[in-house]
């Protein structure tokens, strides 16, 4: 019995691979948010997406977490080289001073219980320079950027560079 349920896009598959990769939290409530900073204020339109709970946070081994992030980072190193990825944007996000604490990042309030908004901050700015250093010999040839999403009182998300 043939399956009738389908559907054809009008979007063409591409067949140049992006040279972006954008690792970001799986957080589906900042997709659009991204995908706006991403066109808007870098240019980016056409990229590769790692997404995962934590973002840039699960490639760092806390906690109990060694294999997963072993995994991840396993992971991201087969993309950076079979995709020729020559530029690579790494994305955490959390509340900003203000805004609301339902919108840090859940991976960190799990590894974290307890802690600050601002100790949860300063664990992310720590993680991602922890990663770029135990990467480093697979980044020789990609330029990194990493930012925090802060998302705002009024729910507007600011990017806000950390590297």
């Amino acid at each position: 019995m043939a399956n009738t349920n389908h559907f054809v896009t009008t979007d063409k598959w591409d067949v140049n691979r992006p040279s972006v990769l954008v690792v970001a939290c799986s957080d589906g409530r900042l997709q659009f948010s991204i995908d706006h900073f991403l066109s808007a204020q870098l240019g980016i339109g056409h990229y590769d997406r790692m997404y995962m709970p934590g973002g840039f946070g699960a490639l760092v081994p806390g906690g109990c977490e060694f294999i997963r992030a072993d995994n991840y980072r396993r992971d991201l190193y087969f993309l950076l080289e079979a995709h020729g990825v020559s530029e690579l944007i790494l994305l955490a996000h959390g509340a900003a001073q203000t805004g609301p604490p339902g919108s840090t990042c859940a991976l960190y309030h799990r590894l974290m219980p307890g802690k600050s908004l601002a100790e949860i901050r300063e664990q992310q700015i720590t993680d991602v320079r922890e990663f770029l250093k135990s990467a480093e010999s697979h980044l020789r040839k990609v330029h990194v950027t990493a930012y925090i999403a802060e998302v705002l009182e009024d729910l507007t998300v600011r990017y806000v560079e950390i590297l």
